[in-house]
């Protein structure tokens, strides 16, 4: 740790070091070093006592690697007074605000910035966290008394896991519910103001839908390729979608506002942010505060949602444990087996989005290839909508992309734009219940698709989305002995999701880049070079 007031040349060439010990690029230090300096600057203007030490240091977490300045005194405004009147620093630190994070605590202010993400480090943690409970397991099977592993399946591994997946829940309902507020507020304002973002927001839905409809095919054609004569096969009962008037409309409008967060159902949930929307839209002079609060609002429960997800390692632990003692070796077979399925699935994505370039007159194998940078980087990154500054800068670069639509354009995409999320959860979810549950009805599958869609919407974009929207498919079917597919899901797919939600962001973009200029030479000639 090095005091920044103290010798503020030594704390850069601090940073320096650890941004080169770390391995980040050339073009990434000079960046965090810019970030760093705007940071110092902020921070020397804002602090009250100006004999206070301002600490500088590097740390890694969960493969993250970072720099935090820590001080004591009042609590650091990463926004400046009047938003009008934006120095040079305020607009560095918005460019790279998918870098930055800030938390007070115990009246000391601690700002990080990004240095190097890794989900391979956490990939392993989950990995070894599997391991370690198959190895639990062989011990107990063959050491252990079958009234102690009746003890510890039913005692403690089951209500275990049932115990993260209710905390899933009761912190999802209100992310899912605000994230779905202020996604559908953002692109309804958004729509009403320009016809190129309502034409960026159909094109954005129709590739959505038609994820979730590749998905549900894909699904249903390796089934009855690979998982026809499965033991497993109808194993599991779930309870299934009545269709009758009577029962159903109660449960899409209950007697009281209440009853969607306390008992998780989806489709009310779809409604009563439809509804608060609509009304929100329409408030006149009290919209801004409203706005702030609800953006206020989701920031909070995404980051309880963050704390939850710190225990996913242990909810691997727990699954794997449930998956042995439920199916026996054999249930590892069929969840290699479904993984890699659904893995091998994503290529039917990627040749959508081929097909779709090919429309356009864009040549896939450059573009794609231009791709694989932009791909590296955003696995660093949290979220498709953290993602949004790096992603502008990277396009106009190396696509040729207009940075003025752009920056119009991207954060819309990144909160509709949700490929990965419709095509994996529902490729998951109709996998894992066609191979180990009762058959799903056509309507049944309809409501699925529908669901997934507009759940996608109420993503939170960070870590997690694919454990949310899978636990509620999954209880919204009352397919309760499926549910640790969540839990599997966000370990093997949570990042994969993410990234594919960006490549589906590129290729819509290129889409509608050629749509106003008319030609896609200048992205083929710049995806060439």
């Amino acid at each position: 740790m090095r005091d920044l007031q103290e010798d503020y040349p030594a704390a850069k060439k601090y940073v320096g070091g650890q941004l080169k010990e770390n391995r980040v690029s050339k073009a990434m230090i000079s960046e965090t070093l810019l970030v760093f300096e705007a940071l110092c600057y902020r921070i020397f203007e804002q602090r009250q006592d100006m004999d206070g030490v301002v600490y500088v240091s590097g740390f890694r977490r969960m493969g993250d690697s970072a720099i935090e300045l820590a001080y004591e005194g009042s609590m650091y405004a990463p926004e400046p007074e009047d938003p009008s009147r934006l120095t040079p620093e305020d607009r560095i630190i918005r460019a790279y605000a998918d870098k930055i994070d800030y938390s007070y605590r115990s009246g000391r202010n601690r700002i990080t910035i990004t240095m190097k993400r890794n989900h391979l480090a956490a990939v392993g943690l989950y990995a070894a966290s599997m391991a370690l409970g198959i190895i639990v397991y062989i011990l107990l099977r063959y050491t252990a008394s079958e009234q102690l592993q009746y003890f510890v399946a039913e005692k403690l591994v089951f209500p275990a896991e049932q115990l993260f997946l209710n905390a899933v829940l009761m912190v999802g309902a209100p992310v899912t519910f605000l994230s779905m507020l202020k996604h559908l507020t953002d692109t309804y304002i958004l729509a009403e103001s320009r016809s190129s973002a309502r034409r960026l927001h159909r094109s954005a839905i129709t590739s959505s839908i038609v994820s979730v409809v590749l998905a549900i095919v894909s699904s249903q054609l390796f089934t009855s390729l690979l998982f026809a004569d499965d033991d497993l096969k109808g194993k599991y009962e779930h309870g299934m979608i009545s269709m009758d008037p009577e029962t159903l409309i109660p449960s899409l409008i209950p007697s009281d506002i209440f009853t969607p967060f306390q008992t998780m159902m989806p489709y009310s949930l779809i409604i009563l942010a439809v509804l608060t929307t609509y009304a929100f839209c329409s408030v006149g002079k009290f919209f801004d505060t409203i706005k702030v609060a609800i953006d206020a609002a989701y920031v909070l429960f995404a980051r309880m949602l963050s704390v939850v997800m710190y225990a996913l390692p242990l909810a691997a632990f727990l699954t794997m444990l449930d998956e042995l003692f439920s199916d026996g070796y054999i249930g590892l077979l069929y969840l290699a087996e479904m993984i890699a399925v659904a893995f091998a699935s994503l290529g039917i994505l990627l040749g959508y989005y081929a097909l779709r370039l090919l429309r356009c007159g864009v040549k896939p194998g450059p573009f794609l290839k231009k791709m694989l940078p932009l791909m590296r980087e955003n696995a660093r990154i949290a979220s498709a909508f953290d993602a949004v500054p790096y992603n502008i800068r990277y396009c106009t670069r190396a696509y040729g992309f207009d940075r003025k639509r752009m920056e119009q354009s991207m954060p819309v995409l990144a909160q509709i734009n949700l490929d990965g999320n419709c095509f994996i959860i529902t490729m998951l979810a109709m996998l894992y219940v066609a191979v180990s549950s009762t058959p799903l009805s056509l309507g049944d599958t309809i409501a699925v698709g529908i669901l997934v869609l507009f759940l996608s919407v109420g993503a939170p974009n960070q870590p997690g989305s694919c454990l949310l929207g899978l636990t509620i498919v999954m209880v919204f079917l009352e397919a309760l002995p499926l549910v640790t597919v969540a839990i599997e899901g966000e370990v093997f797919f949570g990042g994969i999701l993410n990234l594919t939600n960006i490549a589906g962001d590129i290729v819509t973009l290129a889409t509608e880049e050629v749509r106003e200029t008319g030609s896609a030479e200048k992205i083929n000639e710049a995806a060439a070079s």
